[in-house]
């Protein structure tokens, strides 16, 4: 189903910020403008362990939490020696 949030970016200028006031687009009426607001945490994808979506959404290939091979986490053989990296900056 089609979402019903929708995050736009503009410049912040007078123009732009009348955006606030829309209250309908087209036979659309009750919509609701306001300043986008960062989430609390950040969310990550179980599919590829990328940051910023979920894997219902997710259209990259998948990488395993633990050794990051091009598995899923319950297929994963590797044996932990202490020498696990990160998925996303390689880092310890």
């Amino acid at each position: 189903p089609p979402s019903s949030n929708w995050k736009i970016v503009t410049a912040n200028t007078e123009h732009t910020r009348a955006i606030y006031n829309v209250k309908k687009i087209g036979y659309v009426a009750g919509i609701k403008v306001r300043a986008y607001m960062t989430p609390l945490h950040q969310t990550q994808c179980c599919n590829c362990q990328r940051l910023g979506h979920a894997a219902i959404s997710c259209h990259y290939p998948v990488q395993c939490r633990r050794c990051s091979g091009n598995h899923i986490l319950e297929n994963c053989t590797y044996e932990d020696k202490g020498d696990i990296k990160c998925v996303n900056c390689a880092r310890p």
